[in-house]
């Protein structure tokens, strides 16, 4: 989410030229914030899976996606589908049942 709101807007110099958009992303302090959050979640992962089962560890990283679902609703104003709404509730089942095994 950080990432995105760091990519939004046109990138200096304008247009979406690779240079545009490689300034983009080495001037935005959102998109520094978002690799700074993604790399913090490779250390906890790589912590999680010295101490959980792998088959139960990665199915609840699927929980990722309800997050960005609903971040991207509230921040960045996407509307949000029935299919995408059916999916989510699909996810949070299997989330549940594999959290009950």
């Amino acid at each position: 989410l950080a990432m995105k709101k760091g990519m939004m807007g046109e990138a200096p110099g304008g247009g979406f030229s690779l240079v545009a958009i490689i300034t983009k992303v080495f001037t935005s302090p959102y998109v520094f914030l978002g690799l700074a959050l993604y790399g913090l979640s490779a250390i906890l992962w790589l912590y999680v899976l010295s101490k959980i089962e792998l088959s139960y560890a990665y199915p609840l990283v699927s929980i990722s996606y309800i997050v960005v679902l609903l971040g991207s609703y509230f921040l960045f104003q996407e509307s949000i589908s029935w299919p995408r709404l059916l999916g989510i509730a699909c996810i949070c089942l299997g989330v549940i049942f594999i959290s009950r095994s």
